[in-house]
This record gives structure tokens, sequence and C-alpha cells, in this order.
């Protein structure tokens, strides 16, 4: 017989037996065949086992709120089924017959108290799925292993933990006692409906008994080797730019210092005005040019990161009176909100200024004349870690921007919003510090925040 991935209950595995029917559901699932909420009303009576672990794995994933079988049905995806079932499959032989027995008992209660239910009521979902649960604890006693859990291995994660669906169906039962209905009276008939409805679900003699192990085990190999593949690239990604930068440094920097030098010796000469301003642009793209290699060289190999306790509102103040002078000159107004005077976060100081304002050079450029920036911060308890955001009202980003506006050099100039280098370098910062950027922007409205998450 085989048995669906294990569930914990207890630091104990629990085994619950895999039906005919959960195979065939669930290979389909995996292979991209949609589930309604009607298909597992039906399915669902005859198989609590199948029933308790999808509630578990949902409410260990998605917490209890609102478990349903229509919630259940609506998150029963490939992608959310191949993170379920990457966990190992036990092969331990048990006896399917009592199995089969509870299987057959519950449909028969089930169908019992449902039996009056109207066809199409949404009210019954939930207690649907109550009522096929109430058997839990007698699937739990039987499918209980007295081995030790596993922590899971690198091709399976460890088992589900049945403890909140356990304090949900808890809650469901105890409100539910008192209310317990009497359907002795078509018993009988209910009960020889069940034993042939179940049994034909559970036959398993099917030729696709060893579908879904093999196809679960499939997908695992697949996922990582996808995981491989992509850690690979990236630091294949990181070599390459790295080797690039370098050599850059040294074949291009000499040229750029040799351009600036000779672009400042003759403004000093100069004294014709636009001859001037045209010297003075040789003079700052050359610079430009400059701290570009300079990024490149920070992204692909960051210098070691020094924390130490860090004012926030000093560091913030800092950067936006090294940057007002750029700001004012498009017109744009740069403030700073909502930051406690006594708000510290450890982080390298240097780096944290270079990465807030790589956030407010993105944020000029993007709003373009008469805009507004705002940099505010706060201390978040529950996710112990402070956030610097940085709030523009240029233009939103779009969601396919969003994918790539942390790679080096990619720009989002054409829809509005220039990207370059400067919030790679802030990425790379903030994932040298252990944290991240979050992004809030609509692309349809004007306004982006941009938002430092600095672990504590």
């Amino acid at each position: 017989m085989h048995f669906l991935p294990s569930l914990q209950l207890h630091d104990h595995a629990v085994h619950l037996p895999l039906s005919r029917g959960a195979q065939e559901l669930l290979t389909g699932v995996l292979l991209g065949e949609p589930v309604s909420a009607t298909r597992l009303a039906e399915i669902l009576p005859c198989d609590p086992a199948l029933t308790l672990f999808l509630a578990a794995c949902h409410a260990s994933e998605f917490g209890t709120r609102g478990l349903s079988i229509t919630a259940i049905a609506s998150r029963l995806n490939p992608a959310t089924l191949s993170r379920i079932l990457n966990r190992s499959f036990p092969s331990n032989p048990r006896n399917a017959d009592s199995y089969l027995e509870l299987a057959r008992s519950g449909y028969a209660r089930v169908a019992g108290e449902f039996r009056d239910a109207p066809a199409e009521d949404d009210a019954m979902d939930e207690l649907l799925l109550e009522s096929i649960l109430m058997d839990a604890p007698l699937w739990c006693e039987a499918g209980l292993n007295f081995d030790q859990v596993s922590s899971g291995s690198r091709t399976a994660n460890p088992p589900v933990d049945i403890a909140p669906l356990q304090q949900w169906l808890a809650e469901r039962m105890e409100e539910r006692a008192s209310a317990a209905g009497d359907c002795s009276d078509s018993v009988p008939a209910i009960e020889r409906m069940a034993a042939e409805k179940v049994r034909r679900y559970w036959d398993g003699s099917h030729s696709t008994a060893n579908w879904l192990p093999k196809l679960a085990m499939q997908m695992r190999e697949l996922n990582d080797f996808k995981a491989d593949f992509d850690e690979q690239l990236h630091e294949s990604k990181l070599k390459a730019m790295k080797e690039l930068a370098y050599g850059a440094s040294h074949e291009i920097n000499n040229p750029l210092a040799n351009i600036s030098s000779r672009a400042q010796s003759l403004l000093r000469e100069e004294k014709d005005p636009d001859r001037r301003e045209t010297l003075a642009a040789i003079n700052r793209q050359a610079f430009r040019a400059y701290e570009m290699i300079a990024d490149m060289m920070l992204f692909a190999h960051p210098p070691e990161m020094k924390p130490e306790s860090v004012n926030v509102r000093d560091a913030i103040q800092e950067v936006v009176e090294g940057i007002s002078d750029d700001a004012m000159a498009g017109g744009n107004r740069v403030s700073i909100s909502n930051v406690d005077s006594q708000l510290a976060v450890a982080a390298d100081p240097v780096q944290l200024a270079v990465a807030v304002k790589a956030l407010l050079r993105n944020s000029i450029e993007s709003v373009g004349s008469g805009g507004n920036i705002r940099v505010d911060a706060c201390h978040h308890p529950d996710l112990n870690a402070v956030h610097i955001a940085v709030h523009d009202d240029g233009p939103g980003i779009d969601a396919d921007i969003r994918e790539h506006m942390f790679e080096p050099f990619y720009s989002g100039r054409e829809a509005g919003r220039g990207l370059g280098f400067g919030l790679s370098k802030a990425w790379r910062i903030m994932a040298e510090h252990g944290g991240d950027i979050q992004v809030d922007s609509n692309p349809n409205q004007p306004g982006v925040c941009l938002t430092l998450c600095f672990p504590q």
C-alpha cells in the first residue's frame, strides 16, 4: 500500500494511506488539470485521509482562517502541490483493510449528516470539511508511527505539523457537539451505498498506483536541479562581471584619468563661457564613467561590511544634504519625516549612505521637474527590523520592469523611470547586510516607495 508524505504529530510521524482516487486527483493537478471545489466536495467524503493531509498542509502554509473545501481547491495547483509533495513518501507496509473500514464508516456518517442538504449551498462548504475531519483523531491513531520524524533531506522537506489544524478542529468540534443530529433512520441504506462507493474509490489495483510517488520524486529532482542551476548561473554572472570590472578598471580608468586631467587643465585656462561649459561636461562624463566602473566593482565584489550602531536620522540627513543641490537643480524637493532622533540601526555606515543615496538618485531622475521626494524610517518590533523608505511621486513601475530592476545596467527609462546601476548597487549592499529592498508601486498610478529593510 502506498502512503502520502508523512505528517507530524507530537514529534512522531503519521502515515496516511494514498488511495487510488487520491493518486489520480493529485497526479492530474501536478500535470495542470484544474480542480473545482465541487469536484473536491464529491471526492473528499470518500477519502478522510486525503482530506486530513490537504487540510493540514493548507493550515500549515496559509493558516486556518477561512479554511474550507473552496479554500483548499483555490490553492490546489501545480506550484503549491509540488511544495506540499516535496517530502518523502513512506513505504512501510500497513493493513489496507483497517483504513478501508475507517473510510467506509466515515463516509456513511457524513452522508447521513448531509443527506438533506441542498446540492448547491456555499454555507455547507466549511461544515462538510469539518464533518469529514471529525474522524481525524482516528486516522492519526491508525497512521501513527512511533519513530521520530526526520528533519528532512536535500530533496525532501520536514513533515507538516498537524498542530494548527488540530486546534482549529477542536474549536469547531466543540461548537458542533451540542448540535449533533441523529440520522439512524437511514443508516443501513447509507452504509450499503458507502461500502460500494468507498470500495471503488480506494481500489488499489489501478494501473496508476505508482505514478504519484514517481512524479513527485521527478519534480523534486527537477526543483533541485533548477535551484542548483540558478545558483551556478548567478555565481557565473558575478564572476564574469568581476573579471570585466577588473579589466575595465585597468584598461579604461587610466584613459579616463588622462581625459579628466586634461579637461581640468584646459578649464583653468579657458575664458570663453561656452568652451568652459563644454570642458566641464567632458570632466563630468569622465567621472561618471569612472563611477560606473566603481559601481560594477562593488556589485561583483562588495567590500566587507563593518556594521556598527548608526543613528538613522543623522545618516539620512547627511545624505540628503549631499544630494540636495542636484534635487533643487531640477526643481525637486527632498524632505525627511517621521524619523525618531534616537532610532539606530546595526549597519555599515558608509554602505548605508551609499544605498540611501542610490534610492534618492533614482527618485530624482524619475520625478523629472517639480517632484516631491520624502524619506522616513521606523523600527518594526514585530519584524525585528529597521525600515528606511524613500517615497516619490514619479511614474509607477510596470510588472515587467520589476523583474529586472535590480539587475546591473538595466534601465527603465523608456517607461519613465531610469534604473541604471544604482538600485542593483543598493540591492547588493542590502544582501550583504542580510536584508532586502521592498517595492511598493502601482504601474497605473504615480508614486513609488522603495524600502531598505535592515534586520536587527
